[in-house]
């Protein structure tokens, strides 16, 4: 459950005083799907062999805290302006809670529409007193004893494990334009109660593609469709847009299962469910009038013995979570694949960066980002690296067949051509487990096209 807690603004005061103590400072606010790729790149651009220190918050009883993360090093790695490696230390700060309507927000402008945002006190050097060593290696996890995510705030045991923060960069999984749109748009306090305007997403200013991401249909472990393995795009609308109940409606099931369908989505401002209704319903680019199915209007999946059938989470982990729960549950995430859950082949092709860069696989988007850090040095190499497939850690241990890649560890993030760093691979040449996948295919910055040829080759 959520538990109230203190005024914004008192929360915002006291965090304050016990702000992160690096040299160097990031707050990044946005998709929690691309998480873990800047988790990856902060090792890869500043942190480099020098140990990085993983922040986290966690509740008391009760108590469910905000999906928030922060990453602390020394630099060690040379080229990011202004810092000496082995000296200058840098703490990038994470805040995923609702995922992508946060990477737009705080950059709207707008009465009315939030500015800063809560972020986990990485107190480098002067651990916050409501911090304490995590039971791994370089880890320290804060605690809140109450949260509200309507309202953005919290109560902690002393109010420093957050700070209040303005964000230097938003991360969204697909283009802000389509949170102008009512159905992505909730209506908290924290962000405002109705979507933003055409006008406001205009005055967000420049923004742009960073690299693609692949999303994936994720199954319980012993529902009917896990033990299948796949499920097609066509299947997968007709369960997202309600038409079917049971898992004997599902043609890849069939026969009399009267295992009941459970849809774990996303809340609106997510990404991923943005990413998913454009993917399957068309809805958000205008060829569909019909959105994906909610818990007040989940067309033929309506409550059995009082148990929704449709249920919003508000986190990528809460949907994983929700899938573990019930044997017919089902759900979209971005891909992180793990024994916990099945992930489904979608039209027979396996979800990885090799077949979305190749355009085998087409639920993959490109990733949008808003960089208002005025020069910052280590938010420049950040993205930098982020933009180049030889930097992103995208070699795969995997076997290529008939022009597929089966990948033991499939990962989320590719480069895209759209960025011109010389596609020149072709399926042909991607055949030796040692090269990254270079992209092959674009969506030219609208996410509502199909996927292209933008290789050159």
């Amino acid at each position: 459950m959520r538990i109230s807690a203190i005024s914004l603004a008192v929360a915002g005061i006291v965090a304050a005083a016990s702000a992160s103590a690096a040299d160097i400072n990031v707050y990044v606010s946005g998709a929690s799907a691309q998480r873990n790729f800047w988790k990856a790149d902060m090792v890869t651009s500043v942190c480099g062999t020098n140990a990085m220190t993983t922040w986290s918050v966690t509740g008391t009883t009760g108590v469910v805290a905000p999906d928030n993360a922060a990453y602390t090093c020394t630099v060690g790695i040379t080229g990011i302006t202004g810092a000496t490696v082995g000296t200058t230390t840098v703490a990038l700060m994470y805040s995923a809670e609702l995922g992508s309507i946060y990477g737009i927000a705080p950059f709207l402008g707008t009465a009315g529409r939030p500015t800063q945002r809560l972020f986990v006190n990485a107190g480098t050097g002067s651990t916050p007193s409501d911090c304490a060593a995590g039971t791994t290696a370089n880890t320290i996890v804060c605690t809140v004893t109450g949260y509200d995510v309507a309202s953005e705030t919290f109560s902690s045991t002393n109010s420093n494990a957050l700070v209040m923060a303005t964000p230097m960069v938003g991360v969204t999984d697909v283009e802000p334009k389509f949170w102008a749109q009512a159905q992505n748009w909730p209506a908290y306090a924290a962000v405002g109660t109705t979507a933003p305007t055409a006008a406001e997403i205009a005055a967000i200013g420049t923004y742009g593609v960073v690299n693609g991401q692949v999303f994936s249909v994720i199954a319980n472990n012993s529902g009917p469709i896990a033990t299948v393995g796949n499920i097609s795009s066509a299947s997968m609308k007709a369960i997202l847009t309600g038409k079917y109940d049971v898992w004997g409606d599902v043609p890849e099931v069939g026969g009399s299962n009267t295992t009941p369908i459970k849809l774990c989505r996303r809340d609106q401002g997510s990404g991923t469910q943005v990413s998913a209704s454009i993917f399957f319903t068309g809805y958000e680019c205008g060829r569909s009038s019909t959105g994906i199915v909610t818990t007040a209007s989940p067309g033929a999946m309506a409550p059995i013995a009082l148990v929704d059938q449709v249920v919003e989470n508000t986190t990528t982990g809460n949907v994983q979570s929700c899938v573990r729960g019930a044997n017919g549950a089902i759900g979209i995430t971005s891909i992180s694949t793990s024994s916990n859950w099945t992930t489904l082949k979608l039209d027979g092709v396996q979800a990885n960066q090799h077949n979305a860069a190749a355009g085998i696989y087409p639920f993959a988007f490109e990733n949008f980002l808003i960089n208002k850090s005025g020069g910052n040095a280590v938010v420049a190499k950040l993205l930098a690296n982020a933009k180049k497939a030889s930097s992103m850690g995208l070699a795969e241990s995997a076997t290529q067949t008939a022009g597929v890649w089966a990948a033991s560890s499939p990962k989320g993030n590719y480069a895209v051509p759209a960025l011109g760093f010389g596609n020149t691979k072709s399926i042909a040449n991607l055949v030796t487990t040692s090269q990254a996948a270079t992209a092959l295919v674009s969506r030219g910055g609208d996410n509502c096209k199909v996927v292209f040829n933008d290789n050159g080759t």
